[in-house]
């Protein structure tokens, strides 16, 4: 095409094939211009161009579309400037080609380029993405990588992962990825049964595609409470993904969108597909992984009870380094062993551990809650039942609404429970309880309690078997030399042909002296077995009661005693001091620890005793300047019969209990026993009990 325009565009000259694109005669074309052919957008594209030409009086080269009668065309055109005789520009003068069939081309090999490019940036994604989720085993970085760089890479509000355990049971969702911090977050809402099995249900089939979440928000067919989740988390678009191992469905993967709705296309499906099954693969790896760990670990742990069981440990503490292992394997905030003394006898808190100080502990309930606790688990015992799990006590039906009352006080979500007992003997029931999120108690797991639980059990019949056997051998040891002893005098004075009154007498005291040993080991006995009795029956009466006073009268009931041996007893008392106590279970307390000062002190000593406070303890100290005590035998002096020197023990008449009387007599009183001692120095024994006020 050739034409030849004026100053203002208008058409001078144009030849054949010019006016054949235009639908005109060449003599029609004459003298009009762009506007009348073309539109006003085309028209006035190529007026600018003319001005340009005419401007700048140069050539001007460029590709432009023409709408002809067989369509759209593309031209390439050269427009140059015209000039008169004395250089001045009087219009311009342009020549087009038709290059449509090599834009055509050139379009096509564009959008293959790009097509391949795209391509190409998925495959380096999905590569990425792959490798991100797939560089450890660690089954929560798994999670968390996938959510993250998924979340970024398709600009999604929201997403997370929910994985699904046997029996319907769902976990709580631990990995979501948030775009901005303000969204609403998923993990923050309660997610009801019907709700889980219709999704569940869903994702069984087919992969859920949300384009508009209103759609689904109007459908009458969709359940109400995914209507209510559409709604509380704001989705505008989402699609979920289910998580495959092996043919079973382990979990769901979701990505949603918050503030615009977002077409997914089957190429955003497709890849988000692969990726999920990408993360199969990579949940899988870890959790195989993180099951033979386990498995690992609990042979480790079996091997490290059995030792520690098999040691010269006390209960307490082999229970307390066991307990702290399960803890932290089994993911346990709280383990407890309840004593239940048999099926008929009362339920007792025997031992309970804790690392965790946002976890309520079993001791401090309501008794009225805990009296519910032990007489549910008594009526299970009753019935023959040796064991239970709970995943989710929220979602258990077992449990009396009392009972289950109790544990949702205590934020308690799942739990296990193991009878233990060594042939025809119940020992007790061991408890792991599980706060915050349920837990799912998996077969090896309850395998491996199991073991332990019977480790435990043979390990608490043996030292009951042994402290039995061992207190009938201290009695038998403590009454056995007194008698011989008087059985040898007397066989002594029966045989005797003369009897020397002197000699009579002497042998009459030993005789005399060692009836008293037995009579005060007995009377102890006694004693202890009835108070122990009263505590538990709770029929020991407390109120309220200054403590000087207490002191005093203790003191004057062993004053004669110290006085055979002129040791001076020196009392303090600075002001008042109160404890709501049994003043006679306190005052014998006192009379044992000053009687073993005096016992254990040299003649002309001095003992110093004390009443006053510390923050909230009431304190009542007895010192001395006598033989002292071991550090090393600090916890064994309070056990029945323990001496650390016989024949001194032997010597001065005691009974071997004196210790532990004060002891259980402190412990009733919700107190403690502070012991500072050093050998040859002297010992100073503080009883601490709980402060009261005069007015309370």
């Amino acid at each position: 095409m050739a034409w030849l325009k004026d100053k203002e565009s208008r058409f001078v000259l144009v030849n054949e094939f010019f006016a054949k694109v235009c639908g005109q005669s060449v003599e029609n074309i004459i003298g009009k211009n762009d506007y009348d052919y073309w539109s006003a957008e085309i028209a006035d594209t190529y007026r600018k161009s003319d001005i340009e030409v005419m401007q700048t009086r140069r050539q001007k080269s460029l590709e432009e579309i023409i709408i002809t009668p067989e369509g759209v065309k593309w031209h390439e055109t050269f427009k140059s400037p015209v000039f008169d005789l004395k250089g001045n520009v009087v219009g311009t003068v342009g020549f087009a080609r038709d290059i449509t069939e090599r834009k055509e081309s050139e379009k096509k090999l564009s959008e293959l380029l790009a097509t391949t490019k795209e391509l190409a940036d998925r495959e380096a994604l999905l590569r990425k993405i792959t490798e991100t989720i797939r560089n450890s085993l660690d089954i929560e970085k798994v999670k968390n990588n996938l959510v993250r760089e998924v979340g970024k890479t398709f600009h999604a509000d929201r997403c997370f992962i929910r994985l699904y355990g046997p029996d319907n049971f769902c976990y709580p969702i631990d990995a979501e990825y948030l775009s901005s911090p303000d969204l609403k977050s998923s993990q923050n809402r309660e997610y009801s049964d019907e709700f889980n099995k219709y999704v569940r249900s869903y994702l069984s089939s087919k992969i859920m595609i949300i384009q508009d979440a209103q759609d689904m928000i109007n459908d009458p067919d969709v359940h109400p409470t995914f209507k209510e989740f559409l709604i509380d988390l704001d989705i505008k678009s989402s699609c979920a993904m289910p998580i495959y191992i092996d043919h079973d469905l382990i979990g769901v993967f979701v990505a949603q969108y918050t503030r615009k709705k977002v077409y997914m296309d089957e190429d955003f499906i497709g890849l988000l597909k692969t990726i999920s099954t990408q993360a199969g693969i990579a949940l899988h790896q870890a959790k195989l992984y993180n099951t033979v760990a386990k498995i690992a670990e609990q042979e480790r742990l079996l091997k490290e009870v059995f030792y520690v069981c098999k040691s010269n440990l006390e209960i307490d503490e082999i229970l307390n380094v066991i307990f702290k292992k399960m803890s932290s394997l089994f993911g346990a905030q709280r383990i407890t062993l309840v004593d239940v003394k048999g099926l008929y006898g009362e339920g007792e808190l025997f031992y309970e551990f804790t690392e965790s100080p946002d976890v309520k502990r079993l001791g401090d309930i309501d008794k009225n809650d805990w009296d519910t606790l032990c007489e549910y688990w008594k009526t299970q015992l009753h019935a023959g039942v040796q064991q239970v799990v709970i995943n989710n006590i929220a979602k258990y039906d077992g449990f009396p609404y009392e009972v289950k009352k109790v544990f949702e006080s205590l934020d308690i979500k799942s739990l296990v429970g193991f009878l233990m007992k060594t042939s025809e003997n119940t020992l007790g029931v061991l408890f792991l309880y599980v706060y915050h999120t349920p837990k799912f108690w998996t077969e090896a797991e309850i395998g491996a309690i199991q073991t332990i639980k019977e480790h435990i059990s043979i390990m608490m019949w043996e030292k009951k078997l042994y402290n039995k056997e061992q207190f009938l051998t201290n009695i038998s040891h403590e009454l056995k030399t007194p008698v011989a002893i008087i059985n040898s005098y007397t066989e002594a004075l029966i045989n005797r042909d003369t009897h020397k009154s002197e000699m009579s007498e002497k042998f009459l005291k030993v005789i005399k002296s060692n009836i008293d040993r037995i009579t005060n080991i007995i009377d102890d006995l006694l004693y202890l077995t009835s108070f122990e009795n009263d505590a538990k029956n709770e029929n020991i009466d407390f109120s309220l009661e200054e403590l000087g006073c207490i002191a005093e009268s203790a003191i004057e009931l062993c004053r004669v005693q110290a006085g055979f041996k002129n040791i001076n007893i020196h009392y303090e008392c600075e002001k008042p001091v109160y404890a709501n106590v049994n003043s006679l279970l306190i005052q014998q307390a006192l009379v044992n620890l000053i009687n073993n000062a005096v016992k254990y002190s040299g003649e002309n000593s001095e003992i110093h005793i004390s009443v006053t406070s510390r923050d909230k303890d009431a304190l009542i100290s007895v010192k001395d300047n006598g033989i002292g005590i071991p550090e090393s035998e600090f916890k064994n002096i309070f056990q029945r019969f323990y001496c650390i020197d016989r024949s001194h023990s032997r010597e001065t008449g005691g009974s071997g209990l004196g210790l532990s009387i004060v002891e259980k007599v402190v412990e009733i009183h919700d107190g403690h026993i502070e012991l500072n001692s050093k050998v040859g120095e002297g010992s100073n024994f503080t009883i601490c009990l709980p402060l009261a006020s005069k007015e309370s």
